[in-house]
């Protein structure tokens, strides 16, 4: 993996299904998308397992561990054939399965550039605020410098639920929404995802696309 520039963090079977199977995808994903939890007969309702939480906080340090080992090591060397990524100006931290991660780096290592993007929707306040670690994971958030949504609206929940949660007011600039956080200027932008369309049309002009398409 380090031939490409790509580095590990080792997770044992049951740390990832807790984390992931469990905190990520059933309990995140649900409340993301606005997906009520399933119905269950009187007296037998699916209780909250704290292992799960316990599990996400444990996998978003050994990521914390993995990104400062490499950041760490800086440059690689001449002789060094087998680390050919270079020191990143950001670190970029993808999805709700890395809310705490930001923070984790920023305390540890407070003069690192951090990005955090969202790859789904991010749910109103009414809906977030029913997660007994909200403040938590909002807090882990805003370790980064800059956050990104797809949508206006995820962004405007967001700060919503920053500022109704924790109290923490915004502002505007020419940057975009600016959160006061401890004295330290987070900024929230909105950055849509999509394709390269002439890409794709080069592609699809292709005759085996033409092809394959008839």
């Amino acid at each position: 993996m380090r031939e490409h520039g790509s580095y590990p963090v080792i997770l044992d079977a049951q740390l990832v299904d807790r984390y992931y199977n469990g905190f990520c995808n059933d309990v995140l994903w649900p409340v993301f998308h606005y997906v009520p939890l399933p119905a269950y007969q009187a007296g037998a309702e699916k209780k909250f397992d704290a292992r799960l939480w316990e599990a996400y906080k444990e996998a978003n340090a050994r990521f914390a561990d993995a990104v400062l080992e490499v950041w760490s090591a800086g440059p690689p060397t001449e002789n060094d054939s087998t680390a050919t990524a270079k020191v990143p100006d950001y670190v970029w931290v993808h999805d709700y399965h890395l809310m705490l991660l930001p923070s984790m780096l920023k305390q540890r290592m407070p003069e690192l550039n951090i990005g955090w993007f969202l790859h789904t929707p991010f749910p109103s306040s009414e809906i977030f605020r029913t997660l007994s670690m909200r403040s938590e994971l909002l807090r882990g958030v805003l370790g980064a410098d800059r956050i990104g949504f797809h949508l206006f609206e995820y962004a405007r929940h967001f700060v919503t639920n920053v500022r109704r949660l924790l109290g923490i007011k915004n502002a505007h600039d020419r940057r975009g929404v600016v959160l006061d956080v401890d004295g330290r200027d987070v900024i929230i932008t909105c950055v849509h995802a999509g394709v390269e369309p002439a890409a794709l049309s080069r592609v699809a002009a292709l005759p085996e696309t033409e092809q394959a398409r008839r």
